[in-house]
């Protein structure tokens, strides 16, 4: 067997001898999960301003995480980033988007790029194909989600026929299936409904001192029919924080399937094949190297490396890091890696999986405006 490693270079094009510099406009939760990965990676990346509505948030963090905090826009400008990092809630997200565009700043927007569907087709018509946007979709880079995309792209299970996703919500997982699948979705048929379940449960991100309590569980579930191939999507809340429900991806191939972690193949010359994705951790049960993830093995041959290592990010983490390192690329290089076109696609098909999840009807994906302009499922060449 032969598979690609999982491909990192040119991370951090363009700023080889000096750590990146990014903005930050945003003070919530995702944004000190930015500020934790630049903090572990000060060689490679530094945090000129960060910008705030809650002044008081604000400065808490930038004394946290030693950065500076800028008092306005035209401030965070003056800090003369490489790009700025839009991480606010879904509402403003397309005024802070556009005003970066407007001041010649590279923008990374977290996900979605704008709350609905008219969002999405204002913020295209003003921006349009050429707009120096890109939308932070970070699941592709998780370490074990990027070896299961190298061997799918490897060419080792054949051509994907289908896909199952029962890891993580709404846009992430869309993303996940188009990735798998090599799918732009602009002529998709989405079918689904919603299951109602019980199940045990901590309530929120509590650790175990927080007293179990049954609580509903939504799940979703929907068909996304792309034509010759076809995704699953299944997904509950409660799927993030609880240790009794699985997450995992599945793809079937004309030669092979992957099921989480476990691959099976026909081999060139006919005789069937098993393998699993294994991890190797340093600092486990004696090893005195750094505590990360170095590489993924399967059946002996390296189908990851951790383009981060030895920092100590947990995998959520190292997917942000290397976002936030190609980043750093396209601003230097105009390299892209997801436009904004595949961020607003994502959450389009997302906003009719819950559409037809709520009402049971089959709805067929319109050609968006910026369809033209789609990386995942589009031949780079």
């Amino acid at each position: 067997m032969t598979t690609p490693v999982t491909p990192a270079d040119g991370l951090w094009a363009g700023s080889e001898h000096e750590p990146a510099g990014f903005a930050i406009i945003g003070t919530g939760y995702r944004t000190e999960y930015f500020l934790q990965i630049a903090a572990a990676l000060p060689d490679r990346l530094r945090v000129t301003a960060l910008l705030g509505r809650n002044t008081g948030r604000a400065a808490e963090l930038g004394d946290r995480y030693h950065v500076p905090v800028a008092d306005d826009f035209e401030a965070l400008v003056r800090s003369r980033p490489a790009f700025v990092l839009v991480c606010v809630a879904w509402g403003p997200t397309p005024d802070f988007i556009r005003q970066a565009v407007a001041a010649g700043l590279p923008v990374l927007s977290e996900t979605p790029p704008a709350p609905d569907l008219d969002g999405l087709r204002q913020l295209w018509s003003d921006l349009g194909p050429e707009a120096p946007v890109q939308v932070a979709e970070q699941y592709q880079f998780q370490p074990m989600h990027a070896a299961r995309i190298a061997l799918t792209r490897s060419g080792l299970l054949g051509s994907p026929q289908a896909a199952h996703s029962w890891h993580c919500h709404g846009y992430h997982g869309v993303s996940l299936l188009r990735i798998l699948l090599g799918a732009t979705g602009i002529d998709a048929k989405v079918q689904g409904f919603t299951s109602s379940e019980k199940v045990l449960s901590r309530p929120g991100r509590g650790d175990e001192s927080t007293p179990l309590a049954e609580a509903d569980a939504n799940r979703t579930f929907a068909r996304f029919d792309f034509g010759d191939r076809y995704g699953i999507f299944e997904f509950d809340g409660t799927q993030y924080w609880s240790p009794i429900r699985s997450r995992g991806i599945a793809v079937r191939g004309t030669r092979g399937e992957l099921v989480t972690n476990d691959v099976r193949w026909f081999a060139d010359d006919g005789s069937p094949r098993t393998a699993t994705l294994v991890r190797q951790d340093g600092g486990l049960d004696g090893d005195m190297t750094a505590h990360a993830l170095w590489r993924i093995t399967c059946a002996g041959e390296t189908v990851y490396a951790n383009p981060v290592a030895p920092a100590r990010l947990h995998d959520d983490e190292i997917a942000g890091a290397e976002t936030l390192g190609r980043m750093v690329t396209f601003a230097n290089t105009g390299k892209p890696f997801y436009p904004l076109a595949d961020g607003c696609q994502d959450h389009y098909l997302s906003m009719l999986m819950d559409e037809v999840s709520a009402t049971g009807q089959v709805v067929k994906a319109e050609p968006q405006t910026w369809a033209d302009s789609l990386l995942v499922g589009t031949d780079p060449s």
